[in-house]
């Protein structure tokens, strides 16, 4: 009876064993599979599963539990947002097409309250699920501040001045945050110009002018040459006029000499030999 009993005592001792360690291995694979890791370039933020209620302080990198709380990863990277718009330039008409890329980051300490209070204002990334906060409000400034800026200057120096414009964005942007108390959220870094084409009307207008100059050319190159080729048959005339006349004061002398020649042989007066166009008066005395 005593074997029976110790029998059955370690029999029941051996079962509790056994749901203590299946009791300990689901625990152990609850807590693995409720764990989620923040990465490099991301911060999280902590939310209540009970209650909802969003943690003021940030998560750290690396493994979270999440079985008491949500854990939300929102980017502290450089985070790029393109903006195509078209501003109204100096003449008063929009560009055909300006595109930039806005980069900007978090404070990160400050992600917990930026999430649960302007919660209307991210963005989510699409292709990578990345959050990105105030993704929407750094948007809507970055067009208002280029339209801003851009209004002054014309579709020529838009495109000359690129460095200029993206550095007077720049500051645009980071001027009214401030002024929104934003600065404290989120930071601004650089601008860059992607793409501009100036306004349709600007483009024929600079073409016609270029035309118009390009044909004035081509006339003044007309008139140059034919300048130039009146010259030469001027040049050529003259060449053949002297040619002519020295062909002529030869004949005259020959005719001279012969004419000579023959009036000695008769005991006549000399003749006298007067140049081609001479037109003076001539005295002959004996």
């Amino acid at each position: 009876m005593v074997y029976i009993n110790l029998w059955n005592y370690l029999m029941e001792k051996n079962l509790m064993i056994k749901k203590l360690v299946v009791a300990l291995m689901v625990a152990s694979m609850a807590l693995v599979t409720a764990c989620t890791r923040i990465d490099d370039g991301m911060t999280g933020i902590s939310k209540s599963r009970f209650s909802g209620e969003i943690n003021d302080q940030v998560l750290s990198q690396g493994w979270k539990q999440t079985f008491t709380q949500e854990v939300i990863q929102v980017s502290t990277r450089n985070i790029i947002i393109p903006i195509n718009t078209n501003p109204v330039i100096s003449e008063g008409i929009p560009m055909a097409k300006f595109d930039v890329k806005v980069n900007y980051g978090i404070v990160a300490q400050n992600a917990p309250f930026v999430y649960k209070t302007e919660s209307s204002q991210h963005l989510t990334n699409e292709e990578n699920g990345d959050l990105y906060l105030l993704g929407k409000y750094v948007e809507y400034v970055a067009r208002s501040s280029v339209s801003d800026v851009v209004r002054q200057y014309s579709a020529m120096d838009v495109n000359q001045k690129r460095d200029e414009i993206e550095l007077a964005i720049k500051e645009t942007i980071n001027r009214k945050l401030i002024s929104q108390a934003k600065d404290k959220f989120v930071k601004v870094n650089e601008i860059n110009i992607l793409a501009i084409e100036p306004p349709k009307s600007i483009t024929t207008s600079v073409e016609n002018i270029i035309k118009t100059e390009n044909d004035k050319k081509a006339k003044v190159n007309e008139v140059e040459t034919a300048r130039l080729e009146q010259e030469k048959m001027e040049i050529l005339a003259k060449q053949a006029d002297n040619k002519y006349i020295g062909l002529m004061n030869a004949q005259a002398q020959v005719n001279f000499s012969e004419a000579a020649k023959i009036s000695a042989e008769k005991g006549q007066f000399m003749p006298m030999l007067v140049p081609h166009g001479f037109s003076g008066n001539v005295t002959v005395s004996k």
